[in-house]
């Protein structure tokens, strides 16, 4: 019995192994690690409140808020990402993106709406390409990318003043 109990265990750690190998090697997540080194940034189409598509990298700046509905701390984010947009409407583009990906339209803009963000573009990132682009680890973070892709700031729930000085930076470049 002893000797069968070995022969169980050990057959469980191969599989294990062999289904972690399978995982850390072939799964989509190492083309994201990939492109935290220089390659190609995915581009993400979120709609604005009137419907209009915006390719994130675009023309200008983007300033990006990983959220999720659920999350509490979001809504304030989410509210200050809205007042830096009325104070900065051309400098760059704002755009909150779902990161639970499985929640429907309905709930993002509802989420928007009742924070006083529903003017900020969104997007859901279904299949969590631009989080794991980004290396996304804490909801309630916001991005700011160049026109190239390039991240230049990045802070869990920053202050309406951080996101103004990280976006006059940028416009100075």
């Amino acid at each position: 019995p002893r000797r069968r109990l070995l022969i169980i265990i050990g057959g469980v750690v191969v599989a294990a192994a062999a289904i972690a190998y399978v995982v850390l090697c072939w799964h989509p997540w190492t083309d994201a690690a990939a492109d935290q080194n220089g390659g190609a940034t995915p581009t993400l189409t979120a709609h604005t409140a009137t419907g209009t598509p915006l390719t994130v990298p675009g023309s200008r700046p983007a300033v990006v808020l990983f959220f999720a509905v659920e999350c509490g701390t979001c809504g304030p984010t989410a509210q200050t990402l809205a007042q830096t947009q009325a104070q900065n409407p051309t400098r760059a583009d704002f755009v909150a993106v779902d990161i639970a990906g499985q929640e429907p339209q309905s709930e993002v803009a509802g989420f928007l709406t009742a924070n006083n963000a529903a003017g900020v573009a969104n997007a859901i990132d279904t299949d969590t390409a631009w989080a794991r682009r980004f290396n996304i680890t804490q909801l309630s973070t916001v991005v700011i990318i160049d026109t190239t892709g390039k991240e230049v700031f990045r802070a869990v729930e920053p202050s309406a003043q951080q996101l103004q000085a990280a976006l006059a930076k940028v416009a100075d470049r």
